[in-house]
Order: structure tokens, then sequence, then C-alpha cells
């Protein structure tokens, strides 16, 4: 379990996607980088997949999954607040 601060970002299912579970940490330095820790509908029980992102990145690829009307439990709002601390 993380120790760090995480916004849960639950981004439901689309075409040929699976409901996805998005843990993003604050960015950490001045370059805006954040570490994503994302679990797949496929396979819950599974270990979550990790990797670092731009946050400019990432909300670009949450823009793109509410454009394909897949819902999310955050607004894009709260999700821009949250990359930009």
């Amino acid at each position: 379990m993380s120790s760090t601060p995480e916004l849960p970002v639950l981004i439901g299912a689309g075409r040929n996607e699976p409901e996805t579970l998005l843990l993003i940490s604050a960015p950490s330095d001045s370059a805006s980088v954040v570490t994503v820790r994302r679990w797949s509908a496929a396979d819950w029980s599974a270990p979550p997949a990790v990797e670092q992102a731009s946050a400019a990145a990432l909300f670009a690829q949450l823009e793109d999954a509410q454009r394909h009307r897949r819902s999310m439990n955050q607004s894009l709002t709260q999700i821009r607040t949250w990359l930009r601390q």
C-alpha cells in the first residue's frame, strides 16, 4: 500500500476496453511526472501495472476516454487540479 496521497479514478468500460482503476500520485517534481498504478476489470486480483507519465500526457488520455463516452468517477476539472499540485 502506498503512503503517498493518490487520486482514484475509475474509468467505465468502453468499446473493447474493460473498466479500469487508476491511482494517480500528485506530481513529484517540476517536470510534472506522476506515478500511475492501474488495474483492469479483466483481472482485478492481478498486481497493478505501474508507470511514470507526464501529467499532461495522462490528462490527454483521460480526456480521450471521456470523448469516447467512458464514464469517470472524477471530473476532468478535479483531475486537472490534482495534476497541477
